[in-house]
């Protein structure tokens, strides 16, 4: 026997109805029982209360769709049964004769696994700049969705009630491509080694605190070595808050005793703040507030470090590693919402933008 599945759509969700389509070499029917489905639903439920093995869950004739809603993300384990019906030439002789009724002849059985994806959302930004990010994942992958199939078209930023210097930054052309990449991303690809991430940030900016760059090294804001290799959330929280505040004493001259305590930065033999590397995102409560936060960082990092502004000469030694898709996205949105004059969207008018970003001002 040599049963194969056809799903429309490829990709269910929950909610809403899939077709099942078998095709078979030898049989002309099948059965469809559940073996095991997602917690909570409806099929693992009664596995339980009957204390089953396997559901019945549809039957049709092979190679005609057959009607399944799922009501829960995750797999729905099948097992399903390749039955040549009607074999027999004659029935019965009579008419509630039972050998009336069409012959089954068992042909085999085959497990089927049945993905229906996952909504994802996670928060963006920060303060009155906020967003959401929205993503559908199947199994361990991130997959493209379309309003005509599932009903929302994703990965999308939703800027919904957000303002108007985010809903610019969501739609700004290296925003979008970096929506794009998180397409077809395995999950463990798309968030990265975050431990390493930071350790890496960490290494670097302490090796930049020395460059000859600087007018003077700062030998005050090193990062202990306790930070690196955080591999818990409280961990990676306390690692965030002292990249944070080590970098923004380095670049605003404090060598703990206060702004323009010290003089790293001073080109020409005049102090100066980078406040173009100032960060947005400071948050670091949550776990997604510190990999928020982070992200800002390493944008902030890499900018600073090549800064000819505050420098004597940019530091092209200690860049940090590139980011994970994830924190790389959330990198780029709070780029967009850094500077007064910001990328123009080719769908804004462009003579609104510096108003709203560098004055505050709203449209409409």
């Amino acid at each position: 026997m040599a049963l194969t599945l056809v799903s429309d759509p490829e990709r269910p969700l929950p909610g809403h109805r899939v077709k099942l389509t078998f095709t078979a070499t030898v049989g002309n029917y099948v059965k469809v029982t559940c073996t095991d489905a997602p917690a909570d639903s409806k099929q693992r439920l009664n596995l339980t209360k009957l204390g089953a093995t396997r559901i019945p869950i549809v039957e049709g004739d092979v190679g005609k769709p057959l009607d399944f809603t799922p009501e829960k993300p995750g797999a729905y384990l099948f097992t399903v049964q390749e039955i040549t019906k009607g074999a027999s030439e004659y029935g019965g002789g009579y008419a509630t004769d039972p050998n009336a009724n069409q012959s089954e002849v068992l042909v085999g059985e085959e497990p089927f696994t049945l993905r229906v994806g996952s909504r994802l959302t996670m928060p963006m930004g920060a303060g009155p700049d906020k967003a959401t990010l929205s993503l559908f994942a199947w199994d361990d992958t991130v997959r493209q969705t379309s309003e005509a199939v599932h009903g929302e078209a994703t990965p999308r930023i939703i800027v919904a009630g957000s303002s108007d210097k985010a809903k610019s930054s969501a739609l700004s052309t290296s925003v979008l491509l970096k929506l794009l990449a998180l397409v077809d991303q395995q999950a463990t690809t798309l968030v990265g080694g975050i431990a390493t991430a930071i350790s890496d940030l960490i290494f670097q900016f302490d090796a930049h605190l020395i460059h000859a760059g600087h007018a003077a090294s700062d030998g005050d804001n090193n990062i202990d070595a306790t930070y690196v290799q955080p591999t818990t959330p409280e961990g990676i929280k306390k690692s965030v808050a002292e990249i944070v505040r080590r970098f923004t004493q380095h670049i605003e001259n404090d060598n703990g005793s206060g702004t323009a305590s010290a003089g790293y930065h001073a080109p020409g033999g005049n102090k100066r703040g980078d406040w173009s590397a100032k960060l947005i995102s400071t948050g670091t409560g949550t776990l997604t507030e510190a990999l928020i936060t982070f992200a800002d960082c390493w944008r902030c990092y890499e900018a600073h470090r090549i800064s000819t502004d505050v420098h004597g000469s940019a530091d092209t030694t200690n860049d940090a590693a590139t980011l994970p898709p994830l924190l790389d996205l959330h990198a780029t949105y709070l780029g967009g919402l850094a500077p007064l004059t910001p990328a123009v969207p080719s769908t804004a008018n462009s003579a609104v933008i510096t108003p709203v970003s560098a004055a505050g001002m709203r449209e409409g």
